[in-house]
């Protein structure tokens, strides 16, 4: 879309189609598009993903919403034409949402179960705000063994020892130095420490791997916390609490939820998959991280043929195959690490146990009906939109074909100056089916294919010279030039019909530019090919939503969308799922905008 016709449709704007003012159902929306509303909620969440070249220039900002607003009505257009055609039936597409279903319910789980139920009193996070602004340097015993902590507590008397005091070489201890930075130690060691000063001892620390005995060395302030601003030091210190009691409250329900659930591995196929795994990675520098890729799926699913269709896990009421598992590790990571006994096995395993707990989770959140709750229909329905899109615009561009013309009028729009082979042919022609029958009988009998020409073509030309042509260059006579360049010397074809008349073709000759050789010009053709294709695709599409545009009507609110602020920032952004996982953080919008500028869509016929 040129900028002449951004202005003037940004004119008209104001003018025709805004003259349909929103009702009172309508206040948020900022476009209709047939049964659909776009509003402005979904249209700010969406346009913050887009990054868009010059986005930021602050001159581009009201183009860069119509742009994204026009590519939306699209979008919309688009869907409906899909629910008209019942795309919804179908169910690789009842899959999909299925899916993006499961994550938005575990996610509004995760809301009401874990972060719904947490709170941080102003209280606690200016007590937190003291400790965040020290910085301490600690001495510290580490013990496996909660008895002998005690007893080295007990003997340590006096502080002022700590450095030098003997521990017996039979303990299993560890005696070391750290800095302590509020935030970033479990919550009980930093309890503990942050209550000492300087010189004093802990009492015995339980810490997730063991227990600890603490000696503050030196207590220095946090430049990195004392030199915030203060509302920022609150919302940052806010936040560490608050992630910290989520952690807490997920451990706890998970611990509880869990516990009555099915999920589990079958050994047999997963030993398998582990030492494929191991077996394709063999060769990779230690330390490395491998993903599973595409392209290694592909791999994968050769390698374990035979088991694909075998029960992996079974999850809840229901299992998983082999396929299925290896479907859901896609983009998982592994780290190659030969000092582990387990090796990969091991992260095969946690990342499955991952996998099943999220799956008996978005169960649980389903059995409850959280995806009936507003916050998730909303963003399902705008997932389900996008989806049957997708849907409808593959659909159309996978019915788009190119012809040997199409692929030369591109060249000649493309490449003036490009020379073409030359081909020579011989050529029959008759009237009807029935004398190209008698003609060729006469050929299989042994008579040769000149002669029969001269007798009974109905083209006094080609029958005065025995259906010899010139040399003509493969890019004229459609679609005969093609078609001879295709076949061998001495190869015929045929009978071909061609408007009203049959015609029964030899090749006698077939050449080349100069420097040309065959394998290059064919390369060069099937290039050529798939780009003319990708042209008439967009083409064909355009004229699609403009069509389906004008069938189903829209409306686009220009008062609204021109006081709607928007961020000049473009940025790809993912949503952090509860209970792990990710998603991008709204449904990504394609740039389409040329529809616009198809002038009486009405009357042009689709290819």
């Amino acid at each position: 879309m040129n900028k002449k016709s951004l202005n003037i449709a940004l004119c008209l704007l104001s003018i025709c189609i805004g003259r349909s003012q929103p009702t009172e159902h309508q206040n948020s929306s900022i476009a209709r598009v047939g049964t659909l509303y776009i509003s402005e909620q979904e249209f700010l969440e969406r346009y913050e993903l887009l990054p868009w070249q010059y986005r930021n220039r602050a001159n581009n900002i009201e183009e860069s919403k119509l742009v994204f607003l026009y590519s939306l009505v699209a979008e919309k257009v688009l869907a409906q034409e899909a629910l008209a055609r019942h795309i919804d039936w179908d169910s690789m597409y009842q899959q999909a949402v299925a899916g993006i279903k499961k994550m938005l319910a575990r996610d509004q789980l995760y809301r009401e179960e874990i972060s719904g139920k947490i709170k941080v009193s102003k209280e606690e996070v200016q007590k937190a705000i003291i400790d965040a602004k020290r910085q301490l340097f600690l001495s510290f015993l580490y013990f496996e063994d909660s008895t002998d902590a005690a007893f080295v507590k007990k003997q340590l008397k006096n502080c002022k020892q700590f450095n030098r005091f003997q521990i017996d070489t039979t303990m299993a201890v560890l005696q070391d130095t750290a800095t302590l930075f509020w935030g970033e130690a479990e919550a009980p060691i930093e309890h503990a420490a942050f209550r000492l000063k300087k010189g004093e001892c802990s009492p015995v620390v339980k810490a997730s791997t063991g227990f600890y005995i603490l000696h503050v060395e030196e207590d220095l302030p946090n430049t990195f916390y004392v030199s915030m601003q203060a509302h920022v030091l609150f919302e940052r210190v806010e936040m560490k609490l608050r992630l910290r009691k989520e952690k807490e409250r997920l451990d706890e329900y998970l611990l509880d939820i869990l516990k009555t659930k099915i999920g589990f591995s079958l050994p047999r196929p997963f030993k398998i998959l582990a030492k494929t795994l191991t077996e394709v990675w063999k060769d990779e520098c230690p330390a490395s991280e491998k993903m599973i890729t595409d392209s290694l799926l592909e791999i994968l699913n050769t390698q374990c043929h035979s088991i694909l269709q075998d029960s992996m896990v079974v999850v809840g009421s229901s299992w998983w195959s082999v396929e299925d598992v290896l479907s859901r590790l896609r983009g998982k990571i592994f780290k190659i690490d030969p000092s582990r006994t387990t090796g990969i096995a091991a992260q095969l395993n946690n990342h499955i146990r991952i996998l099943v707990g999220q799956e008996l989770l978005a169960e649980e959140a389903l059995s409850r009906k959280l995806d009936d709750r507003w916050s998730v229909s909303r963003e399902l329905d705008m997932w389900r939109q996008q989806i049957l899109a997708k849907y409808e615009e593959m659909d159309v561009l996978r019915n788009v074909q190119v012809s040997d013309q199409d692929v030369f009028q591109y060249l000649s729009e493309t490449n003036p100056k490009m020379h073409y082979p030359r081909v020579q042919i011989r050529e029959l022609h008759t009237k009807d089916v029935r004398s190209m029958e008698q003609a060729l009988e006469e050929v299989r009998a042994g008579a040769s294919l000149e002669s029969v020409i001269r007798k009974r073509s109905s083209d006094t030309v080609t029958a005065q010279n025995g259906g010899l042509s010139e040399k003509f260059t493969i890019n004229t006579r459609p679609p005969l030039g093609m078609l001879a360049w295709k076949m061998h010397v001495g190869e015929c074809q045929g009978p071909l019909k061609l408007k009203d008349e049959y015609i029964y073709i030899e090749l006698l000759n077939k050449e080349l530019p100069a420097h040309v050789t065959d394998s290059v010009f064919t390369s060069s053709m099937q290039t050529t090919a798939l780009a003319a294709r990708r042209l008439k695709q967009k083409k064909t599409l355009d004229i699609f939503i403009a069509k389906s545009a004008q069938q189903h009507g829209f409306d686009i609110y220009a008062d609204r969308l021109k006081m709607l602020k928007v961020s000049p920032v473009p940025m790809m952004t993912y949503r952090i799922l509860g209970f792990g996982g990710r998603m991008f953080a709204a449904p990504f919008v394609t740039r389409q905008v040329d529809w616009i500028e198809v002038e009486n869509p009405e009357k042009i016929p689709l290819p």
